[in-house]
């Protein structure tokens, strides 16, 4: 896994700049932090910290945690929900580097380039900007699979799906495929492509 970040933190999307509410309740929101063994959504309650997920488990006692849990069912803004995602975000990458030893952000880092390899494998070429440093050290990464997180109303950019060659009828942003009818289109095209 790589995750490469244009700017300085991870998993606020820049929501922190945004001076609108969210539609999503601040007891919600929560929830990311919590697994449930099937599946189901589950309630948060004082007994849930055992099924606190690993990489939130310092989590409880950020003083953020407490201001959303504060508010409850009501909607919050997004500048708040921007700062709890930076934070889970922080923790998520600190349980990944240290339980896997392995370094898997790279923030100041713009990707230039991505090349599907004939071996079924990505080619990601990155540019990443050091402070101080008037040129950008050149970062190739190797992995199976990419998610683009473009930020607003999601698009897949034209060379890219040059760069693929396929329909881009087939291409999906990961707004689409959270959307109900579009992951079951998703779920419909992976089968087909499967079947003999």
């Amino acid at each position: 896994i790589a995750i490469i970040e244009r700017g300085t933190s991870f998993g606020d999307g820049n929501l922190s700049y945004y001076g609108i509410n969210s539609n999503t309740s601040c007891r919600g929101i929560l929830k990311i932090m919590y697994g449930y063994s099937d599946g189901s959504r589950g309630k948060i309650s004082a007994e849930s910290t055992s099924e606190l997920l690993a990489p939130y488990t310092s989590m409880t006692n950020e003083e953020i945690v407490y201001n959303l849990s504060q508010r409850g069912r009501d909607t919050g803004p997004l500048r708040l929900f921007g700062n709890f995602l930076r934070v889970a975000g922080y923790k998520f990458l600190k349980f990944v580097s240290s339980s896997h030893k392995e370094r898997i952000f790279f923030p100041n880092t713009e990707c230039s380039s991505v090349q599907l390899l004939n071996s079924g494998a990505i080619s990601v070429n990155t540019k990443r900007y050091q402070p101080g440093s008037s040129k950008p050290q050149e970062l190739k990464f190797r992995c199976n699979a990419v998610v683009f997180c473009t930020g607003g109303k999601q698009r897949i950019p034209r060379p890219v799906i040059a760069s693929y060659g396929i329909d881009s009828s087939k291409m999906y942003t990961s707004d689409e495929a959270i959307k109900r009818g579009k992951f079951e289109e998703m779920l419909e095209k992976v089968k087909a492509a499967k079947s003999p």
